[in-house]
């Protein structure tokens, strides 16, 4: 298998030398495009909010202030849910079913004890517990 031979060129070679662009170089160029656009509405969007007086201009902050709030907050949200899903899957792949189960089961005991509404009330359903720091049982 030398250097020479046809089995020794990897595909993505053989794509490469056609003349069409590869799905890779679409999908960018498109994403490229699209973003383009999105800058040159936005920039005709800032342009017109100058002209207008600054009691619009202020609303408009304001307004954008709130949706950047709201943005923020939404994506807290999904990042910590995200975070400690991992958390779940790394405890039961570390330590095994069973020990994430008991470990589950101690944490219902303990929030039924201190609190009189608790989070969950079945031990086995472990989508309503919120588990922010999963550390060793």
């Amino acid at each position: 298998m030398g250097a020479c031979s046809p089995f020794g060129v990897p595909p993505l070679k053989s794509i490469l030398i056609q003349d069409e662009p590869t799905p890779h170089q679409v999908s960018n160029q498109r994403r490229h495009d699209r973003n383009a656009r999105a800058r040159a509405r936005m920039a005709q969007k800032r342009a017109l909010l100058k002209s207008r007086p600054p009691a619009v201009q202020e609303a408009y902050a304001e307004r954008e202030r709130e949706y950047q709030v709201r943005y923020r907050e939404k994506h807290r949200t999904k990042i910590r849910d995200r975070q400690n899903e991992r958390r779940r899957s790394e405890y039961k792949d570390r330590h095994g079913q069973q020990v994430y189960t008991d470990w589950l089961k101690l944490q219902l005991g303990r929030r039924r004890r201190t609190h009189p509404n608790p989070v969950a009330t079945d031990p086995d359903d472990e989508r309503d517990v919120v588990v922010s720091d999963i550390g060793s049982p």
